[in-house]
């Protein structure tokens, strides 16, 4: 099996201006139901994160324990604000000094920056929609090479709760 990398904008969130940051925006009920259900379907698709890198905003924290919950998944997330609205740029700098030993990883953040990751790493153009949730397939190299690897991943499912 090639590298496989997960990449999954948060769920639905609370609108901007609801009384907190944009940073602390929580995730709505829906929200909550996408992510479990991208669980579920990793779950079904007998795919789980070896290793998971996420945003430090709030609805990237709660889509993250929501998505472990609903795939009864066992791994313990880094979060870090170098995900926050960031893009493709960022998700290299955390996912290329991986070891070799990891062949599936998750990362969740945020748009525009995670559609551009989709068009750049598949050469594809996919606006992602809260939730919205790509299985990207790469191939055996080392993570260094593969996710500098532009165009070259191809999607293998495409999760939209």
């Amino acid at each position: 099996m090639g590298r496989v990398l997960i990449i999954m904008r948060h769920g639905e969130a609370a609108p901007a201006g609801s009384g907190m940051g944009d940073k602390g925006r929580f995730l709505t009920p829906h929200g909550l139901k996408q992510c479990q259900q991208v669980g579920a379907t990793l779950r079904s698709m007998d795919i789980e994160p070896q290793h998971i890198i996420s945003s430090d905003a709030m609805r990237t924290r709660q889509s993250i324990e929501e998505v472990l919950k609903g795939g009864d998944m066992a791994v313990t997330p880094c979060f870090t604000r170098n995900f926050y609205l960031k893009g493709l740029s960022q998700i290299v700098e955390e996912v290329a000094g991986l070891s070799e030993q990891i062949k599936i990883v998750m990362v969740v953040g945020h748009n525009p920056g995670w559609s551009d990751a989709i068009v750049t790493l598949t050469g594809a153009f996919k606006a992602m929609k809260p939730g919205e949730t790509y299985v990207l397939s790469g191939g055996n190299g080392p993570w260094h090479s593969e996710i500098n690897a532009d165009g070259s991943w191809g999607i293998r499912e495409v999760i939209s709760p």
